[in-house]
């Protein structure tokens, strides 16, 4: 929280990650096969398990956000050695968005075997992103410290891929170690001045160190790169509450519903203060 100890309008620093999760599942299996069939067929007559359970992984990654694809990516990944599918079990409970069951679960195994096997950079950042998954479930439970471990060598794996580098450095925030977190931020700045993600979460940190007009500046960069930027607008109207601009707070809060109809602390925000104006 900034100096000023406001406990009204906390700001924020990433935002939430959403997936829709369904849970009746097994009377689409005629219709996975279908689609299996479609995606496989055309290069590969015979496709391997390991095969067919990355064609499950990635067709709710990356197209739809249906229970049953994971379904059946757990039943394959039951039929396979546990050494032969570490990113994929990682994968699974992440796509779940079950964070103790993979926090669980990545605790439960050999951590030597673990370690020496994701270890590997690549272009596609496999290994990186399954310590990406495994320090954000640390992050989501709480675990500030095992979180920053484990982003410690996503980073290391993928020094050049921004996104994992920015919630890296937001991880560093949270654990108080702020110079390095500013570090990161400002290298990904230095790599790529568009990247918008980036800006609210530096303009927090600059705020906590005491630089709250420095800080705001951040905010609106991010703004103006990307209007839509629902967290920049948060913390936004984080700055401008400490600074007592009500309207300005208002307009803020205005904007992030625009962006999100339902969001509920910004409907909670905006009619304490109607309230307190009222009053």
């Amino acid at each position: 929280m900034p100096p000023s100890g406001s406990k009204d309008i906390p700001h924020v620093t990433v935002s939430d990650h959403k997936i829709a999760i369904h849970t009746e599942a097994k009377q689409y299996e005629t219709d996975i096969e279908k689609i299996f069939k479609g995606l496989y067929a055309i290069n590969n007559d015979n496709p391997s398990v390991k095969s067919k359970l990355n064609s499950y992984l990635q067709q709710f990654e990356k197209f739809e956000q249906e229970d049953y694809y994971l379904d059946s990516a757990y039943l394959y990944l039951n039929s396979l050695n546990i050494e032969d599918c570490y990113n994929e079990w990682i994968q699974y409970y992440f796509f779940r968005l079950d964070y103790e069951g993979l926090v669980s679960w990545f605790e439960s195994i050999s951590f030597k075997s673990f370690d020496t096997q994701i270890s590997i950079k690549s272009y596609d950042n496999k290994h990186a992103w399954t310590w990406y998954r495994i320090a954000e479930s640390y992050y989501m439970l709480g675990d500030i410290t095992n979180s920053v471990k484990y982003y410690t060598k996503a980073a290391r794996l993928a020094p050049y891929h921004l996104d994992i580098q920015n919630k890296f450095a937001v991880a560093l925030m949270k654990a108080g170690k702020l110079q390095s977190a500013k570090e990161i931020f400002e290298f990904i700045i230095s790599e790529n001045p568009i990247f918008e993600k980036v800006y609210p979460s530096y303009g927090y940190l600059l705020t906590i160190m005491g630089f709250q007009e420095l800080g705001a500046k951040q905010y609106e960069k991010a703004i103006k790169l990307n209007p839509d930027l629902l967290y920049a607008w948060l913390n936004y109207a984080a700055y401008f509450y400490n600074r007592g601009d009500i309207d300005s707070v208002k307009t803020c809060l205005n904007e992030v519903l625009r962006i999100e109809p339902e969001h509920m602390k910004a409907k909670q925000l905006l009619s304490d203060i109607n309230e307190k104006v009222i009053n």
